[in-house]
């Protein structure tokens, strides 16, 4: 949300009058999206904190070896950590792991694919065969010996 305030405070329309942070705060409010305009200069005041500023140096650290090494760029989180580790690098494995996941929680690459991809048409007709397939040897009863 403080991106959002960033982004359209002193925003004007044709012209007209300027957008504030109290009224966009207002706005928000009204929404259902409670935020204080406190909260917004606070957050704007805040310095990084300790874990932040290492997160940075991390990532620019898992930054440089990517673009260094072209292999880099498809390594998980150990083997990037054991890489950074072996170029003498005091980092943790957790950190690693923390900031290749990213702000989303996900990780930005992932090595493993989906074969065969699922909107193949000839792979949809035999997904459906299988099914098919399948549906009929649940409903057979094998003869008894």
């Amino acid at each position: 949300m403080i991106a959002f305030i960033r982004e359209h405070k002193d925003h004007r329309v044709d012209g007209g009058l300027r957008w504030g942070v109290q009224p966009i705060c207002a706005v928000l409010s009204e929404h259902g999206c409670q935020i204080a305009p406190s909260t917004y200069y606070e957050r704007l005041a805040r310095v990084p904190g300790r874990r932040d500023q290492r997160d940075n140096a991390v990532a620019a650290l898992i930054a440089a070896q990517r673009e260094q090494h072209r292999f880099a760029r498809s390594l998980g989180s150990r083997k990037t950590w054991l890489r950074l580790r072996g170029q003498g690098h005091d980092v943790a494995r957790c950190t690693v792991e923390r900031v290749m996941r990213g702000p989303g929680g996900e990780p930005p690459y992932t090595a493993r694919r989906r074969w065969p991809p699922a909107g193949w048409p000839e792979v949809a007709g035999l997904r459906a065969k299988a099914a098919g397939l399948g549906a009929e040897l649940a409903g057979h009863t094998p003869a008894s010996s």
